[in-house]
């Protein structure tokens, strides 16, 4: 369940902070403050360390004699430190010694990812604090993102797949949640489109091809690109005018195009949050703060994949000669033992069911060889299959005797002998 944006803002003044205690009234927000250093620390000890601190919006100048807003922040990354918590909140500065060069240099040194001034509107503190939250919780210092990363690529037949898994699992709620606005999200790769938006927006797919080829067409722009109908519909004439509509007036932020990956994020007008009062200058915004962030998470999400395709292919490798090296040996014991009359009866169907299970262990790790040389397709109707059921399914229709015994286990295992079975062969998988 994705989690109310948590704020704090450290100031004084009485008035500031009324003011901006104001302008967060919004919802799935909470908004604490604080008036002096020793404040800030008390609320920050008493909270929840599972519930992230997504922002800290802090005054340059406290009280008299007071650490600065600056210092404030100091302290609480080395608190945050000490307990262990890996993420540090987005921190905003916001004060009226703007122009000051050494309260600036202070901000940087602290990692500070803006840094404003109290003449501007509080819609433009709450656009900056919404677009931060949304790139503090998708950095891959946040807690659990990797592990989720993790996860979404171990299950995923492929690159695609785990990036799509990601963005709606992952992206999309957090968009949601933080920017509070219509939106669609789409992600294209050599032959598929998915788009993922807002509950209440629909959208055709065809039109969403559209919008993202003209997204990636205006190579060096990196401002969002402002969208309208008849833009949209003179690049690709064969779309109806009414499926274009809801770009109308939209703006597209190009967020990664790596590898045959496109993935953009259009703000949508219709459906727009009534804390938006033009829709591009909150789109620069979050693209300033949302992109570089993304195409992180992407790059992690390609590299992980490429590191596990690599083990796999490792693994199947393995796996293949082994079978092809067990058939061989078991057919080469086999004929042997025919050939030294050690075998009474070379045409019994245990001896001929062996050789069968020796010409089949071959095969498979033919098999198996075939399938590490040919690409992998993507396919909108792969599934997972079982090995183990795979294992016993073939085990089940080469019929074979008692005297063959099939074993899976979980990890190590040992064959023990029993007197009391006349094993010819015991196979044991690992699953």
């Amino acid at each position: 369940m994705v989690q109310n944006l948590k704020i704090v803002y450290v100031d004084d003044n009485l008035l500031w902070r009324e003011n901006l205690s104001n302008a967060f009234k919004l919802p799935n927000i909470e908004f604490h403050t604080a008036g002096n250093a020793r404040q800030a620390q008390e609320w920050i000890s008493q909270q929840d360390l599972n519930m992230s601190l997504d922002v800290a919006i802090l005054d340059m100048e406290l009280e008299p004699g007071q650490p600065t807003g600056v210092e404030v922040g100091q302290t609480m990354v080395r608190y945050l430190q000490e307990q262990r918590i890996p993420t540090k909140p987005e921190f905003l500065i916001f004060t009226v010694h703007s122009r000051n060069p050494i309260y600036l240099q202070q901000a940087i040194e602290l990692g500070a990812a803006a840094y404003l001034d109290k003449n501007e509107p509080a819609a433009t503190i709450v656009h900056h604090v919404r677009a931060l939250a949304l790139r503090k919780r998708l950095s891959l210092y946040h807690r659990n993102l990797l592990d989720k990363i993790e996860e979404i690529v171990k299950t995923s037949a492929t690159q695609t797949q785990a990036i799509s898994e990601f963005c709606q699992d992952v992206i999309q709620p957090e968009i949601a949640m933080c920017l509070d606005t219509s939106f669609i999200l789409l992600l294209k790769d050599r032959v598929k489109m998915y788009a993922f938006s807002s509950s209440n927006i629909a959208s055709n797919i065809k039109a969403c091809d559209t919008v993202q080829a003209f997204l990636f067409s205006r190579i060096g722009i990196e401002d969002p690109v402002s969208l309208s109908a008849n833009t949209l519909r003179f690049f690709n004439p064969v779309i109806g005018p009414e499926d274009l509509e809801i770009f109308d007036n939209a703006y597209g932020i190009t967020l990664a195009a790596e590898k045959d990956i496109s993935l953009s994020l259009i703000l949508l007008n219709i459906g727009k949050a009534n804390h938006i009062d033009k829709l591009d200058k909150f789109a620069r915004i979050v693209s300033d703060y949302f992109r570089g962030t993304i195409l992180s998470v992407v790059l992690n999400i390609i590299s992980k994949f490429a590191a596990l395709e690599a083990e796999r292919k490792a693994v199947l490798k393995a796996t293949s000669r082994f079978c092809m090296h067990i058939g061989q040996e078991q057919s080469g014991l086999v004929q042997r033992a025919i050939e030294q009359n050690e075998v009474i009866n070379s045409e019994s169907s245990t001896i001929q069911k062996m050789l069968l299970l020796a010409e089949r262990l071959q095969d498979t790790g033919e098999m198996l060889d075939a399938i590490l040389e040919t690409p992998v397709q993507t396919s909108d109707h792969l599934v997972s299959i079982s090995t183990r059921k795979l294992l016993e399914s073939a085990w089940n229709q080469i019929q074979a005797p008692a005297s063959i015994s099939l074993v899976f286990t979980d990890g190590d295992y040992t064959i023990q002998r029993d007197a009391n079975i006349k094993h010819y062969l015991e196979i044991a998988f690992s699953c």
